[in-house]
């Protein structure tokens, strides 16, 4: 137990534990505006309210600068972010992102940045490189083709400039990852496989919950066919729990 609790930095619960031992939730709200986005939910916001603004949290690099002191040392990853986005169109507006990975990192921290900003991740592509050893770069992926993430994610970059951005970071020598949560289509999971199982280390599977269409899927067939597709292509991959369940 630690003398001094943190104040940014926490230990997820629930679910969410199976994505991270800690993560950090930079900025209030976030504006890419996906359909399926249940956020608002958990947040006790409305869906307009929670995606028209995007804010650093109240005094967040100050609270980040606490915490890391306390966590010098610690192995474990902190996740940027579960509520928000590190490089959301809103996000990019301000220093935050860059300032909290500086102040992470040179407390010798890893970080695992999940991200839908694709090519806007590229601005802090020259620092993270100095620290590529403490980096792991993940991009949320949904939809196999840019025109579906554009109707369904509009503000989000589209998914081939997140698979283009995924592949630099490989290139470069840091460990990437895929999360396919949520899972709209086995399709769609299959096609992406295919483009980026040679530049990705890891998948992480879990299905698509609280929207209409979730009731339109077979899920035990259709996780069944993304198992059967990331065996075919020999990658690492876990499944979260609810997820692994349906299929048993």
């Amino acid at each position: 137990m630690m003398k001094n609790k943190l104040q940014a930095i926490y230990e997820p619960r629930g679910l969410a534990k199976e994505y991270a031992d800690l993560a950090l939730n930079l900025f209030d709200g976030c504006d890419h505006s996906c359909i399926y986005c249940y956020t608002p939910t958990l947040l006790h916001k409305t869906t307009e309210e929670f995606h028209s603004t995007v804010m650093p949290r109240k005094d967040i690099l100050k609270k980040i600068e606490h915490d890391a002191k306390l966590l010098k040392g610690d192995k474990r990853k902190i996740l940027l972010c579960f509520t928000c986005d590190a490089y959301s169109k809103g996000a990019m507006q301000h220093n935050t992102t860059t300032e909290a990975l500086k102040i992470l990192l040179e407390h010798g921290l890893n970080i695992n940045i999940l991200t839908k900003g694709g090519s806007r991740s590229l601005r802090d592509y020259d620092m993270l490189k100095q620290y590529k050893d403490q980096v792991t770069i993940g991009a949320s992926l949904v939809f196999n083709n840019d025109e579906d993430s554009l109707k369904y994610e509009p503000n989000a970059a589209v998914t081939s400039d997140r698979c283009r951005a995924l592949f630099q970071y490989h290139c470069a020598g840091f460990k990437t990852w895929v999360s396919f949560e949520p899972v709209w289509s086995a399709d769609d999971v299959a096609e992406l496989i295919e483009e980026t199982w040679t530049y990705t280390d890891h998948y992480k599977i879990g299905k698509l919950n609280y929207h209409p269409h979730a009731k339109t899927v077979n899920w035990p067939e259709t996780i069944q066919q993304i198992i059967d597709r990331c065996e075919l292509n020999a990658v690492n991959y876990t499944l979260k729990k609810d997820t692994a369940k349906l299929v048993m």
